[in-house]
């Protein structure tokens, strides 16, 4: 049996290419009308899984890519942030550290904040009072080495220059220091930093 019957073929013959293309469909549906129930269900079954695997697939690529770009979107967010936060929190004058070191907590979060305040007190702030210390920490560097969408890990390389009356000039120190930046509301707070 011909999908296309001779009569119709004959007058596509006459018409050219875009003659049989018009007669084309009439024929196949006129074949598929032929066929078994079985054969026509298992088709249309199979045409609609393939149609929905695709829909799917497409969904799923959509999510990843918008996650992706949430990501990235973060690392820059929260590496900007950690660029500005980390010299205020590392940077002091033993004139001004009382009032100032408890304005430093505005730049951290969580149970970090709890931490740095209690080493401020028991630690930082009397040894910079009895050595006159004066540090101002720079970013040399930075670079994100982890990413989710709410905490981001930056490594950063920091220089600090330090005076103090024990000491008979400015001190330069380089350190490298991991960040964990969090997203708290609309801002990067630090949650916890580690000397590397």
């Amino acid at each position: 049996m011909s999908i296309i019957t001779d009569s119709a073929e004959n007058a596509a013959a006459s018409r050219g290419f875009f003659g049989r293309l018009k007669a084309w469909p009439s024929g196949v549906i006129g074949h598929i009308a032929g066929w078994p129930a079985k054969v026509l269900v298992s088709s249309v079954a199979v045409v609609f899984a393939l149609t929905v695997a695709a829909a799917v697939s497409v969904a799923v690529l959509a999510v990843r890519m918008n996650n992706v770009h949430s990501v990235e979107t973060s690392s820059l967010a929260a590496m900007d942030s950690a660029k500005k936060r980390i010299p205020l929190v590392l940077s002091y004058d033993f004139n001004t550290i009382d009032t100032e070191f408890r304005k430093r907590a505005d730049n951290l979060t969580g149970t970090f904040k709890n931490d740095f305040a209690e080493l401020g007190n028991a630690v930082i702030i009397p040894a910079a009072h009895k050595d006159s210390i004066t540090t101002e920490a720079a970013v040399a560097e930075a670079a994100v080495v982890k990413a989710d969408e709410n905490e981001v890990t930056v490594l950063m390389f920091l220089n600090q220059t330090t005076k103090s009356a024990t000491m008979p000039g400015p001190r330069l120190d380089g350190s490298r220091v991991r960040v964990t930046m969090t997203e708290s509301g609309d801002q990067w707070l630090i949650s916890d930093i580690t000397p590397v």
